[in-house]
Formats: C-alpha cells, sequence, structure tokens
C-alpha cells in the first residue's frame, strides 16, 4: 500500500512538474513536417524563440527525413537572424550543408549556398560569401543546369553591388543578358533595378522591376522595390499602389529569408514614404494605415500594427478588414477580452463580397479568444466544424495566435479542446490533462 502511494505521489509530481500550457511535446509526438510547418508560422510572425522550440523538436525526431533536417537548420539559421545572432546562423548554416552533403543531395547543397551566401553578406562575412557563390555556379556547371548557372551568376553580381561596385555589378549583368538565352531573366531583372536605384537612377529601376514583375505579377520583392524606385521619381500614387500590393504579395514569396527581408523592407519604405508626405505637406494621403498595418505584423511589429490598425478603423468604421486585424493581434498580444469584444463586433458586419452571416471567421476567433480568457466553451464539435470552413489566411491567422499563447504560456486549461482542434487542422483531438492529486 505504501509503495502504491508512493507510485500515485510520483505520477501527481510528474504530472504538476510538467506545465500543461506550452509544454514541449516528447519528439516522436509529433511529425517533424507538422514541427517544421509550426515553425515556419512562428517565423512568419517574427516569434523566433518559438520556432526554435519546435526546430529542436523536428531535428530530435527519430523520423527526420534528410531533406527536413536541411530544412530544419535552415529555419534555425532564419530564426538565428532574427534574433540578430549572425554567428548562430551561420552555424546553423553549416550544419545545413553538411546534412545535405551527407545524404548526396545536389539541389539541397545548393539550396543552402544560395541561403548562406546571403546570410553572410547581411552578417558581413565576405570571404563566405564568395565561397559559397563560386561553390555554386561550380556545381550549376558541372549540372549543366542554366538556369541555376543564370541564378548564380546574378547573385555574384548582387554581391557585387552589396560591396559597394554598381559599375561593375552593371557590367556583370550586362554581359550576362548577352548570354542568357531560355532562361527565366527574373532574378536578373532584380539585380538590374536594385543597381539603377543605388546608381540613383530612379525611372530605370521603375522599369526593370516592371520587367521583373512579368515573370510574377504579384512577387513582393519587386512590388516594394518598384515602390522605392517610384517614391524617388516622386510618384507617390503609384509607389503607394505598389506598397500596398507588396503587403498582400508577401506570404506568396517561396523563400523565408526573402519574406524577412521584404517584409522589412516594406516597413522600412512605408516609413519613408509618411515622411515624405510629411514635407510635401500632405494630411494622410501619403500613408495607408492598414496596409501599413499588415506590413507591420508581418515585421512582428505588433504595438506599431495595432495603433495603425486602430487609425484604419478610425478612416472607416464599417472597415472590415481592419477590425478583423484589430481581433488578430489582440489575440497575439494576448488581451483576449478586447479580441472577444472585436471578434463581437464583427459578428455584425458582412466581410467585403460576402453576405452577411457567410463567414464564420468572427465567430470561431471570437470563442477561441473566449477560451484563452478563460471562459467555458462547451460547443467543441460545432467549433470544429466551423473551423474547416474558414479561408486559409484566417486558420493561418488563429494558428498564430495559438503559437503566441503556448510561447507565453497564457493558455487556459478550458481552452484546451479548442487549441488542440487548431492545432490539428480541425479535428476535435483528446487533450491529455495533468492527472489529478489523489
Amino acid at each position: 500500500m505504501r509503495l502504491l502511494c508512493l507510485c500515485c505521489c510520483l505520477f501527481w509530481l510528474v504530472g504538476v512538474a510538467t506545465p500543461v500550457h506550452g509544454a514541449t511535446l516528447a519528439p516522436s509526438a509529433i511529425s517533424p513536417a507538422e514541427s517544421l510547418s509550426r515553425a515556419e508560422e512562428a517565423l512568419n510572425a517574427r516569434d523566433a524563440a518559438a520556432a526554435t522550440t519546435w526546430l529542436r523538436q523536428a531535428l530530435a525526431h527519430p523520423r527526420l527525413a534528410a531533406d527536413q533536417h536541411v530544412e530544419a537548420e535552415l529555419l534555425l539559421a532564419r530564426a538565428a537572424r532574427l534574433q540578430e545572432q549572425p554567428e548562430a546562423a551561420m552555424a546553423a548554416a553549416d550544419r545545413a550543408e553538411a546534412a545535405a552533403r551527407a545524404a548526396n543531395d545536389g539541389a539541397g547543397v545548393v539550396a543552402v549556398l544560395r541561403e548562406r551566401s546571403a546570410l553572410a553578406v547581411l552578417a558581413g562575412r565576405t570571404d563566405v560569401a564568395a565561397a559559397d557563390l563560386a561553390a555554386w555556379e561550380s556545381l550549376a556547371e558541372e549540372a549543366e543546369e542554366p538556369q541555376l548557372l543564370f541564378e548564380a551568376r546574378v547573385a555574384s553580381a548582387r554581391f557585387l553591388l552589396d560591396r559597394g561596385n554598381a559599375d561593375r555589378a552593371l557590367e556583370r549583368l550586362s554581359a550576362l543578358a548577352g548570354e542568357a538565352r531560355g532562361v527565366n531573366l527574373r532574378s536578373g531583372y532584380l539585380a538590374v533595378a536594385e543597381v539603377w536605384l543605388a546608381k540613383g537612377d530612379a525611372t530605370r529601376a521603375a522599369v526593370a522591376y516592371s520587367l521583373a514583375l512579368g515573370f510574377g505579377p504579384d512577387a513582393a520583392d519587386a512590388l516594394v522595390g518598384r515602390a522605392k524606385a517610384r517614391l524617388q521619381a516622386g510618384q507617390m500614387d503609384g509607389a503607394r499602389a505598389d506598397l500596398a500590393a507588396a503587403v498582400a504579395a508577401l506570404p506568396r514569396l517561396s523563400s523565408s529569408l526573402q519574406r524577412d527581408l521584404a517584409a522589412e523592407a516594406i516597413i522600412a519604405l512605408q516609413t519613408e514614404m509618411q515622411s515624405a508626405g510629411s514635407a510635401a505637406g500632405e494630411t494622410g494621403a501619403a500613408d495607408d494605415p492598414l496596409a501599413a498595418a499588415h506590413a507591420a505584423v508581418a515585421a512582428g511589429k505588433l504595438e506599431d500594427a495595432r495603433g495603425l490598425a486602430e487609425s484604419a478603423i478610425m478612416r472607416d468604421r464599417n472597415s472590415w478588414e481592419a477590425r478583423a486585424l484589430l481581433a488578430e493581434i489582440y489575440l497575439q498580444q494576448g488581451e483576449y477580452g478586447g479580441a472577444a469584444n472585436t471578434f463581437a463586433t464583427l459578428s455584425g458586419q458582412a466581410p467585403l463580397g460576402k453576405q452577411a452571416g457567410d463567414s464564420r471567421y468572427p465567430s470561431v476567433g471570437g470563442t477561441l479568444a473566449q477560451g484563452l480568457l478563460g471562459v467555458e466553451v462547451y460547443d467543441v464539435e460545432g467549433f470544429a466544424e466551423n473551423w474547416r470552413t474558414l479561408a486559409p489566411t484566417e486558420q493561418a491567422a488563429l494558428r498564430a495566435a495559438v503559437a503566441a499563447a503556448r510561447q507565453r504560456g497564457a493558455i487556459e486549461k478550458t481552452a484546451l479542446p479548442l487549441v488542440a482542434i487548431v492545432e490539428a487542422g480541425g479535428a476535435p483531438q483528446p487533450v491529455a490533462q495533468p492527472e489529478s492529486r489523489p
């Protein structure tokens, strides 16, 4: 009997010692693919600490595939860069290269070289960047891949520009134009545009960005670049239109590092545009607070985003999108009462292009906010059914809020069934509860 009591006490202590809020699951409790997905969501929300937790879990998984190993290390490098830890970022990229080479994954090695060369430039490691660019070009030549070789040579020209040699970069790109046959020239046009911007020729830069957009009309990096060129040329309306389009297109950039850099460029450009508008005596015409709020969220500046979303609501009190964004910001900041109230207000408004009542997003978001606040929520099956009807962007917003809540350890026990549905993608899941004390 005494032994049984001791065992019960031990189980109770284990249950109590393992926090329900933000607990790290055992490595085998979740697939590497899901861990990587959640890490990328956290990074897109600029939550590097939460991303690192998910990535460590993925790397500890016994069934981690070789390509997933490479991806996890590259995402760790991105997280370290966001935390302003350049040496840690480079170390993670080094491990990614080792993993790719160990798996004889040529494509993986090239992917690492591309990412690490960019990280090296940002970290001021020109020696590493130069070596990686040379290796990338050599591999492309060996593989006889014209597109890959073109991309490598464009990256080398950009490297010259980063080192302050715009004229040599332009010479290199001009030579490439004569050599390139049958390849996608988008990256070349982007590089040419950056060179003309650096040389102070905004008109030519805008033309080059437009040519790049011919290969992908909704590419955020080209749009924000053209917005910058148009601003320098004094074309404020065009700059505003491009900036708004860049914010909307940001999630579609394929490279996570490109998304980070584009988001940072958007924030910087928004500030520059506001200053330009003030200098020209404009009263609010130079800025779009809703677009700026989206950009601020993408850059992880939630307090700035909140103020901008509130400004957008003051400008248009019927703006469904502005209120939805404000509710999402409240959720990520942990102000669940404010989120629930804002979602409740949204329930009485019809989103643009929909009839009133067609969107379940306010109801689902409000229910989640109430659960996180600690209010009892009983209709778990109804929540799961409504969750599955949400648009992917709406699901991503609420999933990011749950990730933020886990990171803060701010999930009430009553919300765990809802959190499990959000994290599982819609299906009600059994929720492990801590053992009750005997």
